[in-house]
């Protein structure tokens, strides 16, 4: 099975570069890999029934995922990342 997608960042809409996409199927096989540059990723993904989540992980930003479902041999899931708030400083 062939998964790919965009990271983006949710506010912006930008593509992010460097976000650590995994890929976990419902009978724990997993996959993994970064987006590029232009916030692409793909992967070669194993599993043995067609389900499994997609998460995407990035410095300063909080974690996004999503269910997948191999109703087809290739899926396409684009996840959009929310920027972590700056913590206010302490008086």
């Amino acid at each position: 099975m062939e998964l790919s997608g965009r990271i983006t960042d949710a506010v912006s809409r930008r593509p992010l570069g460097g976000a650590t996409v995994r890929f976990t199927s419902d009978t724990l096989y997993t996959a993994q890999t970064r987006s590029d540059a232009d916030g692409h990723y793909e992967m070669v993904v194993e599993t043995d029934v067609p389900l499994g989540q997609v998460r995407a992980e990035r410095a300063g930003y909080q974690p996004a995922e999503a269910t997948v479902f191999f109703d087809t041999p290739q899926r396409r899931v684009d996840l959009a990342l929310r920027p972590i708030a700056p913590a206010e400083p302490e008086p």
